[in-house]
């Protein structure tokens, strides 16, 4: 999938989880999502309605 986007996309992989990501892993899946957020180019910290776009 990663290649398909055009490698823009983030992947987080959660080890362990299966089709129920929330109820495998939700403490992995917490950190991913953390992680998500984290990375995104348009949530920057101080820049309020900033976007790369």
């Amino acid at each position: 999938m990663y290649d398909q986007l055009g490698r823009v996309a983030s992947v987080i992989e959660v080890p362990g989880a299966r089709h129920h990501i929330m109820l495998d892993e939700p403490l992995a899946l917490v950190a991913a999502i953390r992680t998500l957020l984290s990375d995104w180019a348009h949530s920057l910290p101080g820049a309020p309605g900033r976007s790369e776009w």
